[in-house]
Formats: structure tokens, C-alpha cells, sequence
């Protein structure tokens, strides 16, 4: 729309040949056409940024899950948790590997470390911890991941971190 405004206003005078002939009138009118497109497009670059960002989260969970499940199944259990046992650490380095998760010493897409939880009982975790996670960024992940409510379901939010429990273990 603003593209045809900025077309019909240049139509109308043609008599200007460049730039140098522009009125000031002129300039302002092309400025605020400028200033309203980019009013309108930047909230929407923002919102389309987020979104992909929290699909490749998402999509890393996963990934990160079906590695914790082929680690159970070779093992006979999850790895204990992050830190706890050398060999675990080791171990689960080289599933990662296998994956091809070589992201998982860095940040998320979302903010904050991935991490995992070994609760016992079959019960293991990705998990997404550090300051500053937003919960609004991370409720976008769980209805993308699950039911969109971070206190119940696969993905969930417990004293400041958020967990992805894998429900369908191997064991």
C-alpha cells in the first residue's frame, strides 16, 4: 500500500527529475511513509524471529530427548544427573556426538543453559535453567512442545527451571 502511495506521488510530478528537486514537503511525505512501513514491519520481523527461534528450541529438545533414550537403552537407565558421575558425562558426550548435538554446551535459542534431570524411577529431563528465561518465551515453547500450560503436562516449569520430561522412556 505504501508503495503505491509513494508511486502515485511520484506520478503525480513527474516534472522532478532527481532527488535534488525534491521539496521539503516531499522529503517529509517519503520520510513518513518510510517511518509508517517500518512501524509496521518491524513488530512483525520480531514476531517471526521468535517464532523460529522457539521452533529450533523445540526441535532441539526433541533431538536431546531421543538421545537420552538411546543412552537408556545401551546403559539400562538415564544418565544420573549433570556432573554427578565422570563417565555418565563421558558417556553421554559421545550419544551427543552420535546425534550430532554440538550445541548443547551453549546457550538456547530462548535464553538461559540446556541442561538435563535425572529424577529416578525411569523419570529424565531436558532441562532449559538459567536468569532471565521468560516464561511468556517459554509458554510459546510448551504449546509448541505440548498443552501450552507450564505447570502440567510433558513441559513444565519447577522452582525456576523448565523440563521437558520424557514420558516415553525406553526402560
Amino acid at each position: 500500500m505504501a508503495h503505491a502511495m509513494l508511486f502515485s506521488f511520484c506520478a503525480m510530478n513527474a516534472k522532478f527529475n532527481s532527488l535534488n528537486e525534491l521539496s521539503v514537503l516531499d522529503a517529509a511525505i517519503i520520510a513518513g511513509l518510510a517511518a509508517i512501513f517500518l512501524a509496521i514491519a518491524t513488530p512483525l520481523l520480531r514476531g517471526a524471529i521468535l517464532r523460529q527461534r522457539t521452533a529450533e528450541c523445540a526441535q532441539k529438545i526433541m533431538q536431546a530427548a531421543e538421545a537420552f533414550d538411546f543412552y537408556a537403552a545401551a546403559v539400562g537407565s538415564y544418565p544420573p544427573n549433570s556432573g554427578a558421575s565422570q563417565q555418565a558425562d563421558i558417556t553421554m558426550r559421545g550419544v551427543f556426538s552420535v546425534f550430532k548435538i554440538d550445541w548443547w554446551e551453549g546457550g538456547t535459542e530462548l535464553g538461559g543453559q540446556w541442561n538435563w534431570y535425572n529424577g529416578g524411577q525411569g523419570v529424565c529431563s531436558v532441562v532449559i535453567s538459567g536468569p532471565r528465561i521468560s516464561d511468556r518465551q517459554m509458554t510459546r515453547l510448551d504449546a509448541l512442545l505440548d498443552d501450552g500450560d507450564l505447570e502440567f503436562g510433558a513441559f513444565q516449569r519447577r522452582v525456576g527451571r523448565y523440563h521437558y520430561i520424557i514420558r516415553d522412556n525406553v526402560l
